[in-house]
């Protein structure tokens, strides 16, 4: 299993994709993966994160001490049990207006034995040589903790 890592066209100042592949213990799906990823994060990373989960499929990730979202979520409603798709719509570290389309996404691949989380068309509001030094990094090690989990179950 890779990473891909996130790149960004000078043009754009948007990523187009970071692609990571998870495996998917048996009987779950894409659902129950994005599912676990939101009670995991906030659980492993208490911390330094809080996740509020509302019921009107909005997802808000605080970074302790802090009054502002960090990161906000929209569960896409042309979801579904195989794929999950959470848009980016807002927070202090999304610049929205050049990703206006931004997600993240699980979906299931390879006859339903892997999931693949992947990252779409995100620009972050820091700077990029900033982002990729800590928000990029930070990504990337969380993704791997979270493959570690779902390997362990």
């Amino acid at each position: 299993p890779r990473s891909t890592p996130l790149y960004s066209s000078a043009a754009s100042d948007v990523y187009k994709r970071q692609v990571q592949r998870l495996p998917l213990p048996k009987g779950k799906n894409a659902k129950w993966v994005a599912e676990e990823y939101l009670r995991w994060l906030p659980q492993t990373l208490k911390t330094i994160i809080r996740c509020d989960v509302k019921e009107n499929k909005m997802v808000y990730f605080y970074l302790r001490l802090i009054a502002k979202p960090a990161l906000i979520l929209m569960l896409e409603d042309e979801s579904s049990d195989n794929y999950r798709i959470l848009k980016i719509v807002g927070g202090m570290l999304v610049n929205t207006e050049k990703s206006k389309t931004g997600r993240l996404e699980f979906r299931e691949i390879l006859n339903g034995s892997c999931v693949i989380a992947a990252i779409h068309d995100y620009s972050p509001r820091l700077p990029w040589y900033v982002y990729n030094l800590s928000q990029a990094i930070v990504h990337l090690l969380v993704m791997k903790a979270f493959k570690n989990h779902l390997a362990g179950l």
